[in-house]
Order: C-alpha cells, then sequence, then structure tokens
C-alpha cells in the first residue's frame, strides 16, 4: 500500500474513534452544559441537516476540480476544529454550531473520500 493510501486510512481511522468515543456519552456532555435529550436529538438534526444539504452543494464544487485529496485534507482538518471545539462549548446554543461545523466536514470530506 502507498504511503498516501496509509495516512488516509490513519487519518480516518482516528476522525471515527474521536466521534466513537464520544457517541456513547453525548447524551451526558449535553446534559453536563445544560441541556436536555431534545437538545440532544436537536443537535444531531442540525449535523444531519447541515452535513445533508451542504453535500450536494460541495459535491458540485468538487466534481469540477481535479484535486480531490485538498477537500478531504480540508474536511478533516475542519473536523479537528469541530472536535476540538467541543471542550469550549458551555451552552446548547454553541452545541448546535459545532455540529454545524462537523456537518460541514462531513459535506466537504465525504464526496471526495469516496471518489
Amino acid at each position: 500500500m502507498k504511503n498516501l493510501g496509509r495516512i488516509l486510512l490513519l487519518a480516518d481511522t482516528l476522525y471515527l474513534l474521536a466521534g466513537g468515543f464520544l457517541g456513547p456519552i453525548y447524551a451526558i456532555y449535553v446534559e453536563e452544559i445544560g441541556g436536555d435529550l431534545l437538545d440532544a436529538s436537536l443537535t444531531f438534526a442540525v449535523f444531519m441537516a447541515t452535513s445533508g444539504v451542504v453535500v450536494f452543494l460541495f459535491s458540485l464544487w468538487e466534481d469540477k476540480n481535479r484535486h480531490l485529496e485538498k477537500f478531504v485534507i480540508g474536511g478533516y482538518l475542519l473536523g479537528i476544529v469541530g472536535y476540538f471545539m467541543f471542550l469550549f462549548v458551555n451552552s446548547p446554543a454553541f452545541l448546535f454550531l459545532v455540529q454545524a461545523v462537523l456537518g460541514l466536514s462531513a459535506a466537504l470530506k465525504d464526496p471526495s473520500y469516496d471518489a
């Protein structure tokens, strides 16, 4: 396997590991910042809506570009920023912003990664 492929698989593994660690305790995390179960589900809805709508726009833009690896790298970097923002969340409203950033990250990374 080429070095670039190994780096891509390692980056994806670490990215999914970060989300996997947060997943089981997400509702507890939302409760600790002053939210409830409805806020936890709404923040996930914000993530899904953002990534679902924006993926169409980004995929049209990415289809016209030859350098798909730059979009993958940008998506991972935006995801790192999103996961790092979890450290500074102090209200459910800020958590909505964090989930929107993670949704943008997924929308930027996934079409190019799958290509």
